[in-house]
């Protein structure tokens, strides 16, 4: 699957499986670190790293790897791809952990929270309940729908 424009969930998924199977998620998920150039092991991490910035390349459709073409190593590619899609769906995105937890472009809480509280409000707490939704609106961090279901439980 090419990463299109318009598939980014679906082919973010398949990347994180394919790197997993080969046991590489780390090059991406920032579990693992570059060693420090003076060790020995650094070659053998960096030809890794640059064949999985390769693979991920291959798995985009031209137009989209150009925008990326001097992208470092497989991680920045990967936060550059997240953030860059955070950029296009500013307000638009569901999701709230993996690597969007860790994006390092500022955007995520931009997004991502205004969604949680869209989520929270309509999750549909009656007149019974003000004191309820007003104390789980301004809990920080803001609680999962699933989360309030327990509270009022």
């Amino acid at each position: 699957m090419l990463l299109n424009g318009d598939n980014f969930i679906n082919w973010s998924r398949g990347v994180k499986m394919a790197l997993g199977a080969k046991n590489k998620l780390g090059f991406i998920d920032g579990s693992l670190i570059a060693p420090n150039s003076t060790f020995s092991d650094f070659k053998q991490w960096t030809q890794t790293d640059y064949m999985i910035l390769f693979w991920i390349t291959l798995s985009m459709e031209p137009v989209i790897v150009n925008s990326f073409i001097s992208t470092a190593s497989a991680r920045e590619l990967w936060i550059d791809i997240v953030c860059d899609k955070l950029n296009l769906l500013e307000g638009q995105l569901d999701y709230s952990g993996g690597a969007l937890a860790k994006c390092i472009c500022n955007l995520f809480k931009k997004v991502i929270e205004p969604t949680k509280t869209k989520k929270l409000i309509q999750f549909g707490l009656n007149k019974n309940f003000d004191n309820v939704r007003t104390n789980m609106l301004t809990m920080e961090p803001l609680p999962t729908v699933l989360k309030a279901y327990h509270i009022i439980q």
